[in-house]
C-alpha cells in the first residue's frame, strides 16, 4: 500500500518573501463539506476532427483551483484571517493578490507549492448585526460585528510544470 503523504493541513500560504512565515488556514474557517481542490491538465490547440474523434494535446501544466465556504462567521475572526492572508501577498504582486500556496491533492497524494491568486470578488451578505461589551485596556465598551452568511473563497493557480 502506498504512504499517504497527507500533512494535515489543507491549505497553506506560504511566505513568499512577505517575512510574514507560513501561514495554514485555520480548519475553523473552512466549512469542510464545501471544500473543493481539483489540479487540472491544460489543452493546446486541441480539437475534434470531422469524425468526432478527440485529438488532444495535453501540456506539462497542471493548475490547481481550491474553493470553500466558510461558516457562518463574524466580521472579527474574518479579519483576522483575511489580514494573516494579505500580509502574506507577494511583494509587487498585492493588487492582483497573489499569493504562494501549498494545496493537497488527494488524487495525487501530494501537495502543490505555486503561485495562486485569491479570486477577487468576495462577496458578503449580512446575516445579522451583534453588539457586543468588550475590554479594551481595563475598559468596556460596546462595539458593533456583522455575523455574516458562508463567504466563498477560492484561490486559482497559475500552472505548475510537470515533467
Amino acid at each position: 500500500m502506498p504512504q499517504y503523504n497527507y500533512a494535515g493541513y489543507p491549505l497553506k500560504i506560504l511566505d513568499g518573501g512577505s517575512g510574514q512565515g507560513d501561514y495554514v488556514i485555520p480548519d475553523k474557517f473552512i466549512s469542510h463539506d464545501t471544500l473543493h481542490i481539483e489540479v487540472s491538465t491544460t489543452d493546446l490547440d486541441s480539437y475534434r476532427d470531422a469524425n468526432n474523434v478527440l485529438h488532444r494535446q495535453a501540456i506539462n501544466t497542471l493548475v490547481p483551483k481550491v474553493e470553500f465556504n466558510t461558516p457562518y462567521i463574524d466580521s472579527e475572526f474574518f479579519q483576522t484571517v483575511m489580514s494573516e492572508i494579505r500580509a502574506r501577498y507577494m511583494p509587487n504582486y498585492t493588487t492582483e493578490k497573489r499569493v504562494q500556496m501549498s494545496v493537497w491533492s488527494e488524487e495525487y497524494n501530494q501537495y502543490f507549492t505555486q503561485d495562486f491568486y485569491l479570486i477577487p470578488d468576495i462577496h458578503f451578505t449580512v446575516y445579522k448585526k451583534d453588539i457586543r461589551r468588550v475590554q479594551v485596556g481595563g475598559v468596556y465598551e460596546t462595539r458593533t460585528y456583522f455575523l455574516y452568511d458562508p463567504i466563498r473563497i477560492a484561490f486559482i493557480g497559475y500552472g505548475v510544470y510537470t515533467q
